[in-house]
């Protein structure tokens, strides 16, 4: 997917819920106006309405470079999500940058989202996710680099909040200061 520009879309969501695989996708050169959703997002589930005998799926090798996100909803930041047994491998966001509203509170940073295993594609059931730029959790292999999160309004929320994810590398933020690291309960 390369050289779109979307405006007043639900972003770009990309995932496995009922078996297959995705993989080798390479989402480049895109601008985003007003996403009414998650502009970036990458989603690995097992809701499996497919025929009997069907196994969980695979999400791997997803690259997302040179995107330009303005107006972005700040409840719904870009992420990975995939489930304990089937995380998602190899996720790269480079040269992603993302404006978004803002004006998440404490509580919004301290909430552990629902974690639903048999949830279709569509990730808004998370409700406000604990980070105003990325959330990933149940990942092995996630790289972002230069990247930037802005904000319109002061927003409590760190800026990258990763659980369960392994093998990151996170280049252009402080890990003390807005890389959150949550244990998994």
């Amino acid at each position: 997917i390369s050289d779109c520009s979307c405006e007043n879309t639900r972003g770009i969501l990309v995932g496995v819920v009922d078996g297959g695989v995705l993989e080798d996708v390479v989402v480049s050169n895109i601008i985003l106006r007003n996403p009414v959703n998650h502009p970036l997002f990458v989603r690995q589930a097992a809701r499996l309405r497919a025929p009997a005998g069907t196994t969980v799926g695979a999400c791997r090798r997803v690259q997302f470079d040179n995107i330009q996100v303005s107006g972005a909803d700040g409840r719904y930041p870009c992420g990975v999500q995939g489930i304990p047994d089937a995380p998602v491998m190899d996720v790269s966001f480079s040269n992603v940058h993302v404006v978004s509203s803002g004006g998440g509170t404490a509580e919004d940073a301290a909430r552990t989202p629902k974690e639903t295993r048999e949830a279709s594609l569509e990730v808004s059931f998370m409700g406000t996710l604990p980070a105003y730029g990325f959330y990933g959790r149940n990942v092995r292999g996630l790289s972002l680099t230069g990247c930037t999160f802005d904000v319109e309004k002061p927003d409590a929320r760190p800026a990258i909040v990763l659980d369960d994810v392994k093998g990151d590398r996170i280049d252009g933020f402080p890990a003390s200061a807005v890389v959150q690291k949550m244990a998994r309960k």
